[in-house]
Order: C-alpha cells, then sequence, then structure tokens
C-alpha cells in the first residue's frame, strides 16, 4: 500500500492529482498538500470527490482485469480501481481542474 497523500492520475480527467485516505476531509488540507506536491494553479478550481476505491499494486495485464488497456500494458504497474464501500475503502481525490464556466 502507497503512504498516503500519494500522486494519483485520474483517467477520466486525464489529470494528475493527490489520492488521500478517508472522506470529509479539509478542503483547504486537500488544497496546501495539492499545491505542495503538484504546483499552484491559479487559473483552476480544486475538484474534490470522496470515492470507494481498491488498490491494484501488482498488475501486468491491466486490459484483462478492467476490460481496456492502459500505456504501461505489459510491465508491472499498478492502478485504482473503484469498489463497493468496505473497510479501509473510503478514498478523497483532490486535483485541479477548469472553472466551471470553462468546462
Amino acid at each position: 500500500m502507497p503512504a498516503y497523500p500519494a500522486d494519483y492520475l485520474d483517467f477520466a480527467t486525464e489529470q494528475f492529482g493527490r489520492i488521500h485516505q478517508g472522506h470529509s476531509l479539509n478542503p483547504e488540507v486537500l488544497a496546501v498538500d495539492l499545491r505542495a506536491a503538484r504546483g499552484e494553479a491559479p487559473t483552476k478550481e480544486l475538484l474534490v470527490e470522496e470515492l470507494h476505491m481498491q488498490y491494484h499494486p501488482r498488475l501486468k495485464w491491466c486490459g484483462q482485469l478492467f476490460g481496456f488497456p492502459c500505456d504501461e500494458e505489459g510491465d508491472w504497474h499498478s492502478h485504482w480501481a473503484p469498489t463497493q464501500p468496505g473497510d479501509g475503502t473510503a478514498f478523497t481525490t483532490a486535483q485541479w481542474t477548469e472553472p466551471e464556466e470553462n468546462r
């Protein structure tokens, strides 16, 4: 398991952000961590999502597990995937996004 917070690539937005354990986290704390890890994004808004995720630390053929391949297909790598709520599945992601009026 990675140490948290950790870098996170959101396949839906194709943006890097950070993943934190738990829900109901302080958005100001999430923004401070995101600035420290990924840099300031003054023209962007903070996008925070509470999800239930499972970490798959050792995958080689993710296309077989998830139904779609990635750029690392054939090499050992890891992925996060949605899962049902359960012990240890609550995570919060934070990333910079375009302001709502520009989406």
